[in-house]
């Protein structure tokens, strides 16, 4: 059994690696953590639900990549498979995080009222396991799903309400992504000078926390 666990174990560090690369280099952490699923599908020894927790990390893995890398169909088939598993695991917190990439990639290819749906399967699933960060990005992802049919007085309401829970919780990334999506939406309804205001109050932000990239994006709203 210490063997057993001594091996996963092992999986799980480089997963913890793999999550971080991730965000830089996608292609190489979907060939990693695809070659992890390779190797625990050859475990015959192992719990069953040991093995398909640590399967659908690594699954989890895939599907953010394959949204990085723009593999959209690839996305939502792992998306799918992760949620199977989270689901088979009764992992409510991986179940939402399962739906809200679906949700992502819907967004992506247009498809904004299943976008919308999805995101809100999440966000109960989110608020039960008290993961307020979370609930509050979600809340911006169906911000963008109203944006993306054009209803900004919607999108507008979930933004505020992302807001509050990052101000609540101190989330200076999240207060920031928050002002940037008002801005957007105030840009496209014409109101220019508030979306100025909520551009300088994200430029700051992102200043503050040294988010480069943010930072320049933020200017180039602005400009």
């Amino acid at each position: 059994m210490s063997m057993d666990v001594n091996v996963l174990e092992k999986y799980e560090n480089e997963l913890n690696c793999l999550a971080q690369l991730v965000l830089s280099n996608p292609l190489d952490a979907k060939q990693s953590a695809l070659e992890i699923v390779n190797e625990l599908r050859q475990l015959r020894t192992f719990s069953k639900k040991n093995i398909q927790t640590t399967l659908a990390r690594a699954y989890s893995i895939v599907t953010t990549a394959e949204i990085r890398l723009g593999e959209y169909d690839n996305a939502l088939k792992s998306a799918e498979i992760t949620l199977d598993l989270f689901t088979y695991l009764n992992k409510k917190d991986g179940i939402a995080r399962s739906y809200v990439n679906k949700g992502i990639v819907n967004s992506i290819i247009g498809k904004h009222y299943l976008a919308n749906e999805l995101f809100n399967q999440a966000l109960p699933l989110f608020r039960e396991c008290g993961d307020k960060s979370r609930e509050a990005q979600t809340l911006i992802f169906i911000g963008n799903a109203f944006a993306g049919l054009g209803d900004y007085a919607s999108a507008l309401r979930q933004y505020n309400l992302g807001l509050y829970i990052n101000q609540e919780i101190q989330d200076k990334q999240g207060i920031s992504d928050a002002f940037v999506n008002l801005g957007l939406s105030f840009q496209r309804m014409g109101e220019y000078t508030k979306a100025i205001e909520y551009y300088n109050q994200s430029f700051s932000l992102k200043r503050e926390i040294g988010d480069i990239f943010g930072e320049a994006l933020s200017l180039i709203h602005i400009s």
